[in-house]
């Protein structure tokens, strides 16, 4: 409106005041451009963006794709479609609890599998209702859910805790997990992802096998992916051809996988993947599939349909497939034979498609508002204290009170929780502008203080927040992974530090866990002096744009870091004092979470920011994102010298009121060991 009251103005005094128009120009046109100026003002500042070459990007998708299998094989029918916490490889020893982090994970880990092609919308639909079916049956209180559940039992665990950060995970997931069902009613159907997924399997059969043969049948699968077209229509088309060099290749890894159950879960896994997408295709697209007669129409009408073809523009496709199948008929002059009875089964293939589309529309939709209405319904004005305009660490439902113990710094994996409560609208945003901004100083890098130093406190938030290029937060992440590479430089070893598991055993065979951190940005010393190296630190550094992260990540394969469900939990280099790089053990586990995080990075890498970006797309989100863009500043003021950071961190811990207590951190050990 104001370009056009500008101009307005600008010829009523042009006609009638002419000697004030002369003065009043120059203004009237910084009026006039005051909204574009503005919006050019807002426009974050150009990102780099991470260059990933061809090697690159297959050790991603296929550490994706090994992830995913965790998820894909764990979330069952006997955990209830939750997600078991640990798998241990030695004896398969699995935690079968779930946290709500875990939880939210979950869901969200499926969304990176449909924009890897590793799962059809279909699969995707079905698993994700499995999963809800059961959290409706979870007890709860306040609209939060606890913050540990048997996954058998369906029991909480421990004592009824309602934890602020678990639950701010999850409610960033259920947010992420709506909008990307509303996103997935207008996707194409037919996504070259569902091809490159199955090339993921073909690679990673090959990468299992060895052999003339299968080197040559993956050849043929890769080759065939990339000269198969350019539109969804020419794909369908070559689908045939791409099942034969996939029996192929499976053929020639029979032998193999007759001693190896990691390949034969593979080759049973490409054979289901095909399979999926022959059924979408009947399902969807039934004209173009094998199983139904050609359609004569022009094969460029058709290409269109199919490019076109997604949930919500599925009917009016249909009725135009429909038309053309009536247009053959008056056409024809063979009434009555074989040829109208496939145009029949056609035309019924047709109605089955419309319900199908209908369906899963229905599904998405249910989808979305329930994880509207769970996300509504956790109130964290229940875990925010007033008088000290903190968030505290959660609400004790057994006593029916708040927790005395607070988060009160930025760098801290609690700003999620704080994001998604001020932009619910039950925490001020003073709230946010009230956690701790001290900064320490490390081998030239000014990085946000923290509790443990951890990749874990800095980056997490950031599977779902996007940090414009020039903002504190942005900064800060990528001063936290360099000051994080010179520490493990030091050492002569790979880089990423965070909280994990370590080779130690507890009483239960499970890995002992601590926060590992760099000492220096860490108000607080970790607890167990040992150099721990865990791989997800390294995926979710990915989010800042390092290449260095990809070669730590080639790095860590070769000394043995990758295992049947992806990067094991950590390489433990034991204690500081008796480091030696050549010796370290492998901790062979994988944990929910960490898996999680994992996944959500390489699909925000390679799939366009897509986590971050159906994050953002939730109203209530993009309403509060300006709090995210606060500037960087190297202000003498939040410097955090070692003395102010010691005498700060004695206060905090003879406080007893901060999540830096030491009574916080005795509870936590308690309830995670009886969880």
């Amino acid at each position: 409106a104001t370009p056009w009251l500008t101009i307005a103005g600008g010829l009523v005094l042009a006609v009638y005041r002419p000697d004030s128009f002369a003065v009043a120009w120059p203004i009237l046109l910084l009026w006039g451009g005051s909204e574009a100026f503005s919006n050019w003002l807002d426009q974050p500042l150009p990102e780099d963006g991470l260059r990933i070459g061809p090697r690159d990007e297959a050790l991603l998708r296929s550490s994706a794709l090994r992830t995913w299998r965790f998820f894909r094989e764990f979330s069952n029918e006997q955990e209830n479609y939750l997600i078991p916490d640990i798998l241990k490889e030695e004896g398969q020893l699995i935690a079968h609890r779930v946290s709500t982090t875990n939880l939210g994970l979950l869901l969200n880990a499926r969304i990176a599998a449909l924009d890897l092609g590793h799962l059809t919308v279909q699969e995707f639909i079905t698993c994700t209702e499995n999963t809800l079916a059961t959290v409706r049956r979870l007890p709860k209180s306040h609209g939060h859910l606890f913050n540990w559940y048997d996954t058998q039992t369906l029991e909480a665990v421990g004592d009824p805790f309602l934890s602020t950060v678990d639950n701010g995970n999850l409610v960033c997931c259920l947010w992420t997990l709506k909008q990307a069902c509303i996103e997935e009613w207008k996707r194409p159907i037919f996504r070259k992802e569902l091809w490159t997924g199955i090339r993921d399997h073909a690679r990673l059969i090959h990468e299992l096998t060895s052999g003339k043969e299968a080197r040559k049948a993956f050849r043929a699968i890769e080759d065939g992916i990339v000269k198969m077209g350019k539109s969804p229509y020419d794909w369908l088309g070559a689908l045939p051809t791409l099942k034969q060099s996939a029996a192929a290749l499976i053929e020639s890894a029979r032998p193999a996988a007759q001693s190896s159950d990691d390949l034969q879960w593979w080759l049973s896994e490409l054979n289901l993947r095909l399979a999926e997408l022959e059924k979408l295709t009947v399902q969807f697209a039934p004209w173009v599939s094998t199983k139904f007669r050609s359609l004569r129409a022009a094969p460029e009408q058709q290409a269109k349909w199919i490019a076109e073809l997604s949930l919500a523009t599925a009917d009016g496709i249909y009725s135009e497939v429909v038309e053309s199948l009536h247009g053959e008929v008056e056409s024809s002059s063979q009434q009555g034979t074989a040829e109208n009875t496939s145009r029949e089964l056609l035309r019924e293939a047709l109605r089955a498609s419309r319900d199908h589309a209908a369906q899963a529309t229905a599904a998405l939709s249910a989808i979305a508002a329930y994880c509207d209405e769970l996300a509504s319904g956790m109130d964290f004005a229940l875990v925010y204290d007033a008088a000290r305009k903190l968030i505290t660490i959660g609400y004790d439902a057994a006593k029916g009170a708040a927790s005395e113990h607070h988060y009160d710094l930025l760098a801290s994996e609690a700003r999620a929780a704080v994001f998604a409560g001020v932009a619910k609208g039950e925490i001020p945003q003073e709230c946010w502008f009230h956690l701790d901004r001290s900064h320490v100083h490390y081998q030239g890098q000014t990085v946000l203080q923290s509790w443990t130093g951890t990749m874990f406190e800095y980056l997490m938030p950031s599977l779902w927040m996007k940090s414009s290029p020039g903002t504190l937060l942005e900064r800060n992440m990528r001063s936290a992974v360099c000051a994080q590479q010179k520490y493990a430089a030091r050492f002569s070893i790979p880089w990423g530090i965070s909280e994990s598991g370590c080779s130690l055993l507890s009483g239960d065979g499970h890995y002992h866990y601590f926060a590992f951190g760099v000492p220096a940005l860490a108000l607080h010393r970790p607890d167990e002096d040992r150099v721990v190296i865990s791989p997800y630190s390294t995926f979710m550094s990915l989010m800042t744009g390092s290449y260095d992260a990809l070669k730590n990540l080639q790095r860590l394969k070769k000394l043995g870091g990758v295992g049947t469900y992806g990067f094991y939990e950590a390489l433990d280099f034991g204690p500081k004092m008796t480091l030696n790089r050549k010796r370290f053990t492998v901790v062979r586990s994988w944990m929910a979470h960490h898996q999680g995080m994992c996944l959500l990075s390489v699909a925000n890498t390679l799939c366009d920011s897509s986590i971050q970006r159906r994050f953002h797309a939730e109203p209530q989100v993009a309403a509060t994102e300006r709090i995210l863009h606060e500037r960087a500043t190297d202000s003498e003021a939040l410097d955090a010298s070692k003395p102010k950071r010691q005498l700060r961190s004695e206060a905090l811990l003879a406080d007893g009121q901060s999540v830096l207590s030491p009574s916080y951190w005795g509870v936590k050990d308690r309830t995670e060991t009886t969880a």
